[in-house]
C-alpha cells in the first residue's frame, strides 16, 4: 500500500516533466535508401510485369495507385500531411514506375521523410500546445473520424483544428 502511493505521489511529477520537456527532434536521422533496395524493387517490377498471376504491368497507372495507396496509409486520416505535400508529391505520379526499373526507391523515402516531419510537428503541438489550453466544455464542437471526403488541410493551423 505504501508502494502505491510512492508511486502515485512521484508519478504526475515524472509524467508532467516529461510532457513540458518534449520537443520535435531537431536531428533526427534521416532514412535514406540502400543500394539492396533499389535491386529488390527492381525484382519486385520484373516479377509484376512477367509472373504475376492478374498480369499486372508496372505502368504509370500503376504508379498513381501505388502513390495514391502510399500516402492513404501514411496518412489515412488527414491529419498530417498538407495540400501543398500532396501537391509536391504528384511529380511521382506517373514516374514510379521507371524509377522502380531504374532501381530508385527514392520517392518512397522523400514521401515518408515529409510525413515524419509533419508528425513531429504534430506532436509538438499536442506536447506544447494543446496540453496547456484552457478547454471549453461548453462549446459545440465534435471531431470528424471519417475524414476520407474532406479536403487536405492548407495551412498548420487548418491542421490544428482538426
Amino acid at each position: 500500500m505504501k508502494r502505491i502511493s510512492v508511486l502515485l505521489t512521484v508519478l504526475p511529477f515524472f509524467v508532467f516533466s516529461v510532457v513540458k520537456s518534449y520537443s520535435a527532434p531537431t536531428d533526427t536521422l534521416a532514412l535514406q535508401p540502400k543500394a539492396v533496395y533499389g535491386k529488390e524493387a527492381r525484382v519486385i517490377s520484373y516479377i509484376l510485369d512477367n509472373n504475376h498471376y492478374r498480369k499486372l504491368k508496372l505502368n504509370d497507372s500503376l504508379s498513381s495507385r501505388i502513390l495514391d495507396h502510399y500516402v492513404n496509409e501514411l496518412d489515412n486520416n488527414k491529419t498530417y500531411f498538407l495540400a501543398s505535400d500532396i501537391r509536391s508529391f504528384d511529380k511521382y505520379r506517373q514516374s514510379i514506375d521507371d524509377l522502380t526499373h531504374n532501381e530508385d526507391v527514392s520517392p518512397a523515402f522523400d514521401i515518408y521523410a515529409t510525413f515524419r516531419k509533419r508528425y513531429h510537428e504534430r506532436i509538438a503541438y499536442v506536447m506544447n500546445d494543446l496540453i496547456n489550453r484552457d478547454f471549453d466544455y461548453t462549446s459545440d464542437e465534435y471531431y470528424e473520424t471519417d475524414r476520407d471526403k474532406e479536403a487536405w488541410a492548407t495551412t498548420p493551423a487548418e491542421l490544428n483544428d482538426i
